[in-house]
Formats: C-alpha cells, sequence, structure tokens
C-alpha cells in the first residue's frame, strides 16, 4: 500500500467546526507558517543568574531605544527600577526625598 503525504493548507480556519475543516489548522498558538509549512515560533529564553541580583517581585518590563537608537531593557520591581543596557544591569531607582511643599 503507498504511502500518501497529508499535508494542510497553510492558515488556519476559525469560523467553522473542526469536521467541517477536513485537513485544515483550526485552532493555533504560538505557530507561524513559513513558505506553507506550520512552524513553531520560538520560545522564552532563560537569563543568566546576573538578574537574581535585582530585588523585589517583578512587575513590569519596557523595551526601549534611546535618542541615539542604543537598546536597553528596564525592569520595574516592588521595589526598584532596573536598566539593562549592554548586557550591563544598573539600578535608576529614584532616591527618595522629602516632600516638598
Amino acid at each position: 500500500m503507498p504511502l500518501v503525504d497529508l499535508t494542510a493548507p497553510a492558515g488556519v480556519v476559525t469560523e467553522i467546526t473542526d469536521y467541517q475543516a477536513g485537513l485544515r489548522f483550526t485552532n493555533a498558538d504560538k505557530v507561524r507558517f513559513k513558505y506553507d509549512q506550520a512552524e513553531k515560533i520560538g520560545g522564552w529564553k532563560k537569563r543568566d543568574s546576573s538578574t537574581s541580583a535585582m530585588s523585589g517581585v517583578p512587575r513590569n518590563i519596557f523595551p526601549h531605544r534611546d535618542k541615539d537608537g542604543r537598546k536597553m531593557v528596564l525592569f520595574g520591581t516592588s521595589t526598584h527600577v532596573y536598566c539593562e543596557q549592554g548586557g550591563v544591569i544598573q539600578d535608576v531607582t529614584p532616591d527618595k526625598t522629602a516632600d516638598v511643599n
């Protein structure tokens, strides 16, 4: 008995049932289509232990470029703000000042 190549067409169909779709993708997460083939999107990259020096609970990550085009990533935690630029992480938390009235 000859083998038959079963290749689903590229794309995800969400308007019809799985039965109606036949040999089509009806649900997808973290998938892209390249050259009409489904391909998983690369996952997360684990950071090195230098980020463990951050104190507080992570709350937000903000990628940014300065006016000269240099990349930086700002990390906001429950207690501090950190800036990573060129692989170096610095604490950029503003100093506490007295109330100004």
